[in-house]
């Protein structure tokens, strides 16, 4: 699990999943009837960007600035980077507000897509399957149009990218190296109505919960332990 702090508060929730006393069983599921996790690691850091640090791995590094703090003052952040090479994981599941929408640190679309194909490079080199990336949390704040704004901008830059940038060639004889990537829609999870012009994204009564997101962004709660139970259900 690599991201912000959302992604952090989720990864918390999927490892209290893992510690969980199940009842034995009177026979051995299969992997299909009772899909399991060997290991979950949660290196997200919460008020950072993650996909836009992988461009500090690469000689272009010293393009810039914030790569420079990276390495002199955030041992959290280079765990994070470097951890696929130490734990060989299999999935990758991201959610990170800093790389389609709030863009301060990577500002340019050439450099976002550069970050996240070098993610991807990484993933396959140390031996990953596949990469879910989560929608983010949509806006509740009132707006009409705010959540169905930012929602369409982050899938559509998203959809392009994969589609028309970094997706595999496959008209050549020659099979291209690539790595399966899915959108898992956390924002539409919480808002079903996010995607409808004019509606508002609901705080309370959102599929019978009190409050869907108790501070208007992280997962907390009952609504969270349903939320990323929904989440990890998709990523198994």
């Amino acid at each position: 699990m690599i991201g912000e702090s959302i992604s952090l508060r989720i990864g918390m929730y999927w490892k209290d999943y893992l510690n969980l006393d199940l009842p034995t069983l009177d026979y051995h599921p299969t992997a299909s009837e009772f899909p399991t996790i060997r290991l979950l690691n949660n290196v997200a850091v919460g008020g950072h960007a993650a996909i836009a640090y992988w461009i500090c791995k690469t000689r272009l590094a010293f393009r810039y600035n914030f790569c420079n703090d990276l390495f002199e003052k955030n041992d959290m952040i280079q765990q994070e980077i470097y951890n696929l090479e130490t734990t060989k994981a299999d999935v990758i599941t991201i959610h990170d507000m800093y790389w389609a929408v709030r863009t301060d640190k990577v500002p340019t679309s050439f450099d976002r897509i550069l970050a996240f194909n070098i993610l991807a490079a990484d993933a396959i080199g140390n031996g990953a399957s596949s990469i879910y990336y989560l929608t983010q949390s949509p806006s509740l704040l009132g707006n009409e149009n705010r959540a169905y704004d930012l929602y369409f901008q982050e899938l559509n830059y998203f959809m392009e990218m994969v589609v028309d940038t970094i997706s595999c060639d496959t008209t050549t004889s020659n099979e291209s190296i690539g790595i399966k990537v899915s959108v898992l829609d956390w924002a539409k999870l919480i808002c079903p109505t996010v995607e409808t012009p004019g509606k508002i994204c609901k705080k309370y009564g959102v599929h019978n919960f009190d409050d869907i997101l108790p501070d208007r962004k992280h997962p907390y709660g009952d609504s969270g332990l349903w939320l990323s139970r929904e989440a990890l259900a998709v990523v198994l």
